[in-house]
């Protein structure tokens, strides 16, 4: 009797901060602090509203924190057993399923070049990749409800250790003998 151990793999990455990501922040904190200053201002002008106005500078305050810290995004790449799921994680608090999909349904998969899939259409497009850490790959499958996906991710080697067992037998092999270092 042969018994076949369950795969279960987890990574967890930390999303590229954007010099978009760093204005927008610097915007929330700049913002804040100007209607901060203006409500403490008023409230003392307004002596029988001025809880009112102390109210309203808590909720700035928590408002632009809430917002300075949306900007930490992480993504994690879970592998059980050939199907593979992505997270969204925002500020280690919200998490949204971005995708699954099974191994088996991938059609295309290697190290990422975004000049050879520049021509390529896909009907959705997913970009989960790491701050700088890592080789990028990608992977084209297909999904009934979202069409020909392309998904770019951080070919980390215990994940894709663990995707090649499930992959379809030869797109495995292309990909894995063709890949530096992957053999």
């Amino acid at each position: 009797m042969v018994f076949m151990q369950d795969i279960y793999v987890e990574q967890l990455v930390r999303r590229r901060r954007t010099a978009k990501d760093v204005i927008l922040r610097v915007l929330v904190v700049v913002l804040a602090v100007i209607l901060s200053v203006v409500i403490l201002l008023v409230a003392p002008r307004l002596a029988p509203f001025s809880m009112i106005f102390y109210l309203l500078f808590a909720l700035v305050v928590y408002a632009a924190y809430m917002l300075f810290v949306s900007f930490k995004v992480e993504f994690e790449y879970i592998l059980t057993n050939g199907d593979v799921d992505v997270d969204k994680i925002v500020a280690q608090r919200r998490r949204k399923r971005l995708l699954s999909f099974s191994c088996k349904n991938v059609q295309e998969m290697g190290v990422y070049d975004a000049d050879k899939l520049r021509n390529t259409k896909f009907d959705s497009s997913y970009y989960v990749q790491d701050a700088g850490e890592g080789e990028v790959w990608y992977v084209v499958y297909s999904n009934p409800g979202k069409g020909r996906v392309l998904l770019v991710f951080t070919g980390y080697d215990r994940v894709l250790d663990a995707m090649k067992p499930f992959l379809p037998r030869d797109l495995a092999r292309s990909v894995f003998l063709n890949a530096p270092g992957k053999n």
